[in-house]
């Protein structure tokens, strides 16, 4: 079974594909689709595939057992059937007899049934197959935006041009049409500006002759032949052949043969085409390598539509395209409020002096062409629809008047308007939560290949200006050329290296700018020209280059402008240098003492380091002020949350520091890594004194796991019951120490914390409800805890415990082999302990795992069920499955079962997960080095992609989870396990933090 999830008008829509086999279902697909309908019922839902089940209500002539099985699931989750149950959905040829059956099915939640239009059993779109063709329509609510304004600057296909042949054609159709005796060198700026609109207009007319447009995609195989095409119709003739002799009752023998030699030859024909053009394919060289083919395949999907609502701040929604359009403009272009202090008042005085240096001299023709060489004609253009081929192509044949008009704007100082135009394509960022807020995209602007062409000759010149005069800051690595992510890194490495030799204490700290490039103040950008002596004419057409620019955003039919007054746009050429010359400000400062700063772009780093903590404190907290400070001046603000650090050492992550006015909490602030700290202490701290809360301090004080226990809990008449009721019996353990309080305070200097606290399902409650609630609760539990624990391993038993885990993990912001969930290590209890009860030994003598998730979907690693040494698989090839004579998968039957049959019986489950929590904080408490299936995050383990927490075996220490157990798996094991995986992230999707 696979599943793809849609957002379709802001609603989640999960498609699943099923198949299973026609004797068995080995694969226990139909639980899972089951088990999958019951996580996702809040959404859409639609299910299609081969499941060869045979029922009356979807055209079969009886039922089987599978037919009523899947009946069973359809109707217990609320699903319909689309089939109409009036044309079989496959077809084969058996005995000289064509042979019927209805096993594809289609099946939708009523959220969506009543939008599945136009279902019918299509027998033409693939003839060669026994399966016939299923299609259907999904009406969803009508975007604005099909109806809209193309979102594409394409305009012209340029792919398969010959330059050299067009050339000729191309300069005598520029030349009829070209205006004469205009001296270019001598044009003011409004004439200039009319000048370069009708060249403009002169190129688009001559590709609209010369060069072909480019059309719509058809998505369609591009090795699609003719022959192909040719025998499918032959194969569908055929076919509508054999319909008519059965309604004319005439013999249908030679007819079968036909079909059989055409399906034969079709299905050759399409193997072999389509491997040649995948061996082709895959046999490119040059410049296309591996990463470029892929991107162009992801590329090649349709285009993605800008969102037709959005939130506004103040959570009501946009209700019409323009609003849309208007609100995404404001939010990623903010307006410069005139809030100035004297400091930006004088900064905005100051940029209206041009500065009194030498010009720059006039660009040269070479200049120019190696500019357009630089640039990808596959970008898409700006507005006038001109890529960069063209616009080369044009000043190879036009070189005197390219050059003219390039020096003209040069030397006046002007940057033409219809060059500051730029036409904003909005990108979805990926895995976010929530499309209608404006922060889950970003603004692309796409401009004129001309005005990139004009801002690329400037930046070239300041650029040599500024390395001529050593002017750079060498502490910034981003938007460099012949600098990148390595220096940077080496470089901070070698500071962080250098103090801890020297016997220092360690700050890293990450700081964010918001929406750094949006905010960028031109006011802070011509200061630092006048800094650096810009050269006079380099400085004013850059201060042209800022005025009137506008943006504009089309979104279904509206198109809505504005005039910026503040930011970079991205996708600009002088946007990235322009961003440097703004925070070079800040690398230029001075830093207190053994305080640096180096930047990558907009990610600014501070190191800081001292002999002392206090001195680590005072100084880090100081630059952070001037940080702040410089931010102020420049209209910037560092987001104080989102700052992230890293202490290199126990005592400096204890370090109190301000942002922005703000005490950045240890909590929040550090994460200490890789420094060893010594194992102290045996305090283990259990929140919840529920059944299995006080199982597992039961366990753990009766087996001399610790003699130090706190007690939390909310109910405290029942707290402080549990606690006398173990003092009063504390003459028979260890001098045990037992407290209790509604107040975390209790568990500091815990080093262990156990969570079993949390609240059951209710009746109708869906477990994503139940996941929001525990999550809920976890909110409130966990800061305290770490505020109080901050090394402490964390240890998650409340259900469900892989999703909790993961709720944890995030909650806390510990690293993840401190973070621990009970996972399947009662499982895998049970799971030897009806092995024993099978082979007649005992149960420590059986040794096998359950990994994956605790609960229902839980995977039994049969592959190395072994006693002593001796693989059961080895015995019985086909043990765990369902061909096995033994029936050993009942095993996991049991293992699942038990629970519910446990609870059914005494109403709650307690001791054995009391025991097995005793266990894993043994192996702790004592850095037992032993190996235990626990959960923990799997992101890059067996194949998975989600950040999620399951059960494999791992090693536990007093770190905590110290290595996990490389445990070989099978096809079907992994599949499992990845299953898995994939249904704990679909429901952490819907977890509201």
């Amino acid at each position: 079974m696979s599943v793809v999830q849609l957002n379709i008008n802001g609603r989640r829509l999960y498609i699943a594909s099923v198949y299973i086999e026609p004797n068995s279902d080995e694969d226990n697909t139909l639980q899972r689709l089951d088990n999958f309908l019951k996580m996702t019922c809040n959404s859409q839902q639609l299910v299609c595939g081969d499941f060869n089940g045979w029922h009356p209500i979807w055209g079969s002539n009886r039922a089987n057992s599978r037919g009523n099985e899947i009946v069973d699931i359809v109707h217990g989750n609320n699903m319909f059937f689309c089939n109409k149950g009036d044309t079989p959905t496959f077809e084969t040829i058996s005995h000289g007899q064509i042979r019927h059956s209805f096993i594809d099915l289609t099946m939708a939640s009523s959220t969506i049934y009543d939008r599945i239009l136009d279902w019918k059993v299509d027998l033409d779109i693939c003839p060669s197959s026994q399966h016939r063709a299923i299609a259907f329509s999904i009406c969803s609510v009508k975007r604005e935006s099909n109806y809209g304004k193309s979102t594409t600057t394409f305009k012209y296909n340029t792919k398969r041009v010959n330059w050299d042949e067009l050339r000729s054609p191309f300069i005598s159709t520029i030349e009829e049409r070209l205006p004469h005796n205009v001296d270019i060198e001598n044009l003011p700026e409004t004439e200039l500006e009319e000048y370069i609109n009708c060249i403009t207009s002169i190129i688009q007319t001559t590709c609209d002759i010369l060069i072909s447009k480019s059309n719509a995609r058809k998505y369609r195989c591009p090795w699609w032949t003719d022959q192909l095409e040719s025998i499918k119709k032959d194969v569908i003739r055929n076919h509508h052949r054999i319909q008519k002799l059965i309604r004319q009752k005439k013999p249908i023998e030679s007819a079968l043969e036909e079909k059989l030699r055409l399906k034969e030859a079709y299905s050759k024909a399409f193997r072999e085409t389509s491997t040649r053009n995948f061996r082709e394919f895959c046999e490119k060289q040059g410049k296309e390598d591996v990463w470029s083919v892929t991107n162009r395949i992801i590329k090649s999907g349709p285009p993605i539509q800008p969102p037709v609502t959005l939130k506004r701040n103040d959570d009501t929604f946009t209700t019409n395209s323009s609003e849309t359009a208007q609100e995404l403009l404001n939010r990623f272009y903010p307006e410069d409020e005139f809030k100035d202090t004297l400091q930006h008042t004088e900064m905005r005085n100051f940029s209206l002096a041009m500065p009194d240096t030498p010009d720059e001299p006039p660009f040269t023709f070479e200049e120019i062409i190696s500019c357009l060489n630089s640039m990808n004609p596959r970008k898409a253009p700006g507005t006038d629809h001109l890529t960069a081929d063209i616009c080369l192509l044009f000043a190879n044949c036009f070189p005197h008047l390219i050059t003219s008009v390039m020096n003209q704007c040069h030397k006046l100082g002007y940057f033409p308007k219809i060059w500051k135009q730029a036409f904003i394509k909005i990108l979805p960022k990926p895995n976010k939560d929530d499309y209608t807020n404006a922060s889950s995209f970003r603004p692309i602007g796409l401009i004129n290949v001309f005005g990139k062409l004009l801002e690329k000759l400037i930046i070239r010149r300041l650029t040599y200006f500024m390395h001529c005069n050593k002017l750079f800051n060498p502490a910034q690595y981003g938007f460099r050329e012949q600098t990148s992510t390595v220096n940077a890194l080496s470089n901070l490495i070698n500071n962080i290296s250098h103090a801890i030799n020297n016997k220092e204490h360690v700050t890293v700290i990450s700081l964010d700018i918001h929406a750094a490039f949006d905010n960028a103040w031109w006011p802070s950008i011509y200061r630092k020209l006048h800094k650096i002596n810009c050269p006079r004419n380099i400085y004013k057409i850059l201060h042209s280059y800022f005025q009137c620019r506008k943006a504009t955003i089309n979104i279904c039919d509206s198109s809505v402008s504005k005039i910026l007054t503040r930011g970079c746009i991205q996708g600009s050429v002088c946007g990235p240098f322009l961003w440097n010359l703004i925070v070079d400000e800040l690398l230029d400062m001075k830093m207190p003492s053994n305080c640096t700063i180096q930047a990558f772009a907009d990610d600014i780093l501070l190191i800081s380091h001292a002999k002392n903590i206090k001195n680590l404190q005072n100084n880090t907290n100081q630059a952070l002020t001037m940080i702040t400070k410089w931010g102020q001046d420049m209209k910037l603000t560092f987001g104080a949350t989102k700052t992230q650090g890293i202490a290199f050492s126990k005592k400096a992550a204890g370090c109190k520091l301000y942002m922005s006015g703000n005490t950045a909490t240890v909590e929040k602030l550090f994460q200490p890594i890789y420094q060893k700290t010594n194992h102290t202490g045996n305090k283990v701290t259990v929140v919840g004194v529920g059944q299995v809360g006080m199982a597992a301090v039961f366990s753990m004080l009766t087996q001399g796991v610790t003699n130090n226990i706190a007690l939390v809990d909310v109910m405290e008449d029942k707290l402080k019951g549990e606690m006398m009721d173990l003092q009063h019996g504390s003459a028979f353990m260890r001098n045990c120490k037992i407290q209790a309080s509604k107040d975390y305070a209790i568990s500091a200097g815990s080093k262990i914390c156990v969570v079993t606290a949390g609240v059951r399902q209710r009746e109708g409650e869906s477990r994503l409800d139940l996941v929001q609630r525990n999550t809920d609760i976890l909110k409130i539990i966990i800061p305290q805890l770490v505020k109080y624990s901050p090394d402490a391993v964390f240890i998650i038993a409340s259900n469900p415990v892989d999703i909790l885990t993961y709720v944890t993990w995030r909650i806390s912001g510990l690293p993840k082999h401190r973070v621990i969930g009970s996972g399947t290590n009662l499982d895998s209890a049970r799971f030897r302990y009806l092995l024993s009860q099978k082979l007649g030994i005992a149960p420590a003598s059986c040794h096998g795992y359950i990994i994956g998730e605790h609960g229902d979907s839980s995977v039994p690693i049969w592959s190395g069920v072994n006693v002593a040494g001796v693989r059961l698989s080895d015995l019985n090839s086909k043990i765990g499955s369902e061909e096995d004579p033994e029936q050993w998968r009942q095993m996991h039957e049991g293992v699942v079962k038990s629970a519910y049959e446990v609870i059914k019986l005494k109403g709650y489950t307690s001791w054995a997960i009391g025991l097995s929590l005793s266990q894993i904080v043994w192996a702790i408490l004592s850095d037992a080095s032993s190996v235990h299936p626990v959960s923990t995050y799997l992101k890059g383990m067996h194949g998975i992609e989600h950040d999620v927490f399951l059960s494999l075996p791992c090693t536990l220490g007093h770190c905590g989870i110290s290595d996990v157990i490389c445990q070989p798996l099978t096809d079907k094991e992994l599949t499992q396990l990845r299953m898995s995986a994939k249904l704990m992230a679909q429901v952490q999707a819907g977890i509201k933090f």
